[in-house]
This record gives C-alpha cells, sequence and structure tokens, in this order.
C-alpha cells in the first residue's frame, strides 16, 4: 500500500498551520488539484508511512502541521507460503504519531487469495491494533507484487474473478468491523477496472499518481503522490487528500488563534486530543484566557482516564451539583487531591495559582502511587522567592520544579502567579509524560512565557471546556 499524511488546511479551516512545501525537493500538498469538496466536506492533509521511511520524528511532523497519518502495521508475504508479518516501526509510529496528536489509521498490505485468508488478515490487522487508539479505518491494501515491469506473487499468481478479488476486499472489511472498527479499501485505477467491481465496495482510498485523480467514481482518501518530502521524515513519502466528511474526527488544532508558531502548540494539541479541554464555538482557543479553580480540576479529572461519578450535592456549597465541573471537584475530593479552603468553599471561579497547581499536581501523583519526592540536588537555590511559597505547598513546588513540571520566572517561582489556558494544558502534558515516565529531565528548562497580562487580576473569563 502507498502510504498517506495530513495537514490541516488553514484557509478552509481558518488555521493558521504551516501547510508544509516541499522539503529539499520533491512534491508538496500544491503540486495538486484535489477534487470538488461535497457539502459537509473539508479537505485534510496527511501521509501514509512504514518501516521503509526508517526513523520518523513525529515531533516535527506535527510542527509542519501534519492532521493524520495511515501506517503499515503488517503485511502478508507474497511468497507461496503467504505468511503474515508486523511492520517493524508499527508500533513505534502509531504510537509517536498519537502522542503528539496526529489521527492514526492503519492497514494491511494484502495477499490474500481466499475469504478465510481475508478474515485472517483482519483478525491479524485488529490484533496489531487493540491496545492503541485508531480514528481513522483499518485499510485492506489489495494489490499486486511488482518486479521491475512484471507483476508476481500469490495475489496475481491465483488469478482470481473481479467477483472473488471483490469478496476478498468485502470479507476482509466485514470482519473488521464485526470486530468493532471502521473499514476501508485501498485501490488504484488499474486495480478498479480490471479486477475489482467498485459499486460493490465501501469507503475507498484511492491511489493515482498524478496532478488530477483520473478516475471518475467515489472515494474518500486519494494518495497522489509516492516522492513528498515532509520535515521529520528523511525519505520520500507518499501524500495523500482526505475529504472528510461531517462524521470524521474534527482537526486537532481547528483554532484560528493557535498558529503552528505558538510556543505551546504541541502541548495544546495534546489536550485537545486527548479531550482535556476544547476551544470555543467560534473555531477559537483563546491560549491566555486565564484558567480557573474549576476548570484545573476538571481538566485533571479528564487527564486521570478514571471513571467520575455523577457529583452529589454538598460536596462544597459553592459546588452546586449540576455545574460542568461539580462530578470532577467530587472527584478530586474523595481522591484526596483536594480539600478546599478554611471557610469550607472551593471557590470554583478563582484564578487557579501556580502553587496550587503545584499543590494539586503533587497530591494527583500520590493518588496514583507515584513518589513525590524532590529529584536530584536540592532546588531552593534557583527559586529567589522560596520564601513567599506557602509551606502547604512549599515540598510540592519543590518537588514539581524538581522533575520540570513547572519553571520559573526570572528566577523566581511567583506562587501567586495565575495560569492562562495555554500555560494550564502544557503543565497538565508534562504531568501525564511523567505520569507515564515519559517527562524529559527539566534542564533545559521548557518556554513558559507568560501572558502580556501577568500579575494582572482580570475579570474571570468565559469558561469553556467543552463540557
Amino acid at each position: 500500500m502507498k502510504r498517506l499524511i495530513s495537514v490541516l488546511l488553514a484557509l478552509s479551516l481558518a488555521v493558521t498551520l504551516c501547510v508544509t512545501a516541499a522539503a529539499e525537493g520533491g512534491s508538496s500538498y500544491k503540486d495538486f488539484s484535489p477534487r470538488a469538496l461535497a457539502d459537509g466536506e473539508t479537505l485534510r492533509y496527511g501521509i501514509d508511512v512504514s518501516q521503509f521511511q526508517s526513523k520518523i520524528d513525529w515531533k516535527t511532523v506535527a510542527e509542519s502541521g501534519v492532521d493524520f497519518a495511515i501506517i503499515r502495521a503488517a503485511l502478508r508475504g507474497w511468497g507461496a507460503e503467504g505468511r503474515l508479518l508486523e511492520d517493524t516501526r508499527f508500533r513505534e509510529n502509531l504510537t509517536e504519531a498519537h502522542k503528539y496528536g496526529i489521527h492514526v489509521g492503519a492497514y494491511i498490505y494484502s495477499q490474500a487469495t481466499t475469504l478465510e485468508e481475508a478474515r485472517e488478515e483482519a483478525q491479524y490487522l485488529v490484533n496489531c491494533v487493540k491496545d492503541y487508539q485508531i480514528d481513522l479505518p483499518l485499510v485492506i491494501d489489495q494489490e499486486f507484487a511488482e518486479q521491475g515491469a512484471s507483476y508476481i506473487g500469490r495475489l496475481y499468481s491465483a488469478q482470481l474473478s473481479k467477483q472473488e478479488m471483490t469478496d476478498i476486499c468485502n470479507a476482509f472489511c466485514a470482519e473488521v468491523e464485526r470486530l468493532g472498527y471502521q473499514s476501508m479499501v485501498y485501490s488504484n485505477p488499474f486495480m478498479l477496472t480490471s479486477h475489482l467491481y467498485p459499486d460493490q465496495l465501501g469507503r475507498l482510498w484511492l491511489a493515482c499518481f498524478d496532478t488530477s485523480a483520473k478516475y471518475n467514481g467515489p472515494y474518500e482518501f486519494w494518495q497522489c503522490s509516492a516522492t513528498g518530502r515532509i520535515p521529520g521524515i528523511g525519505t520520500d513519502v507518499d501524500l495523500n487528500f482526505w475529504f472528510a466528511g461531517s462524521a470524521a474526527p474534527a482537526p486537532v488544532m481547528r483554532f484560528s488563534d493557535v498558529p503552528s508558531t505558538h510556543w505551546a502548540y504541541l502541548d495544546l494539541r495534546t489536550a485537545v486530543m486527548k479531550g482535556w479541554i476544547d476551544g470555543y464555538p467560534d473555531n477559537t482557543f483563546r491560549p491566555s484566557n486565564t484558567l480557573t479553580r474549576a476548570d484545573f480540576v476538571t481538566m485533571l479529572a479528564r487527564l486521570s482516564g478514571e471513571t467520575i461519578a455523577q457529583a452529589a450535592a454538598g460536596v462544597f456549597p459553592d459546588v452546586p451539583a449540576d455545574q460542568y465541573y461539580a462530578a470532577s471537584v467530587a472527584w478530586a475530593v474523595s481522591s484526596g487531591i483536594i480539600s478546599g479552603f478554611p471557610d469550607g468553599m472551593f471557590h470554583p471561579a478563582e484564578q487557579i495559582t501556580r502553587e496550587q497547581m503545584a499543590h494539586i499536581m503533587a497530591l494527583y501523583l500520590k493518588h496514583i502511587g507515584k513518589d513525590t519526592a524532590v529529584q536530584g540536588a536540592s532546588v531552593d537555590g534557583q527559586i529567589a522567592d522560596l520564601n513567599a511559597i506557602g509551606d502547604w505547598a512549599l515540598n510540592d513546588v519543590r518537588f514539581c520544579y524538581s522533575v520540570g513540571l513547572l519553571n520559573g520566572r526570572d528566577s523566581c517561582f511567583v506562587p501567586a502567579g495565575t495560569a492562562t489556558r495555554a500555560e494550564g494544558s502544557t503543565v497538565l502534558a508534562r504531568l501525564y509524560r511523567y505520569a507515564h515516565g515519559e517527562l524529559e529531565p527539566p534542564a533545559p528548562p521548557v518556554q513558559e512565557t507568560p501572558d502580556p497580562s501577568y500579575g494582572v487580576i482580570l475579570s474571570l473569563p468565559e469558561v469553556h471546556i467543552g463540557a
């Protein structure tokens, strides 16, 4: 199968992302003319990859604006034995692509010659992906193996009829869907014309290497080039367009006020992709809006992945049970993460402070069984305003500082400083990585540029976190 890549379309989605031009030669999306969009469709950009792309820098790929990737998970050998094998880089590619907010699907290079083998391939592919989040279809890539200018291999040698080839594709798709996934067929105009009945197939990923797709039938994805160049990938890569309908997963970073150059772009992608926070109906994220205590606890509850039961009345007098954050606050209380203020209140609309974030994150880590002792040498000499930190939060600040969950601001910690939506998302993305053993050491510090409004008490912002 050929490979797939995706970038958010800046104009149609009103997002100021960089739709990547070809890196060091090769083709780019601007070299192609996609078909007209149907009602409700949006144009998305993607890649498909396999072990032949070698090591991929998915962080750089994501920074370029790529929105989706279809990754080869498995293949059947084209020899007589037809052994099923896993792509050697599949798990790494899927994990890293998803880590940086790229929607993913997976495919198998098929050489199935019977309905039983088609179902076997579907089961093998599902077994490969079952432990991962899959956003896009699982695909059968049914094509003849080639050697020079000749077709070879078990599928070609079987000399199947058009109906038999079509039935194999449909058997694969039916088994994938029986197992709970979306399905799709990958094919090219030659196969669709000479070896398949396309009107009997479901969703189609069309391979046609031309400036426009020379195919009159319906298709949802178009693989337009095998010689694309994308930052972060050191080889040629297949370029793809996705004509995404209204039911498709939304582009992760569709926000007009979060360009790919924003200092927190990747962490915001993580927070939005994982459902901790969302934007506003006008396609803005408003990264500079300050974050409330209710917002932060709600995001933390969503990050935890734990079941959050409906809140009962009376957790705090100022937390009505019908508020979007009530269940999250109740979870945090029952988990020993928050206890409120001496006046018995939670103060949900107050802006969260940096020492409060440190305290809450440390208690969350204790809740999931993590050690919160200071890591490495004492950090006291690095924090000029240590005496301004409350005794109740001092050790938590030391810990968060030592592992890189929170950084200083001009040699100070600024414990009473507030946090913006961008800063809160970044801190929780670090917390998630730390909890999963993925946070890099804190030196050099990750940039955490305060907003111009830092230190100014603002009127409470409109709250919208997708509740």
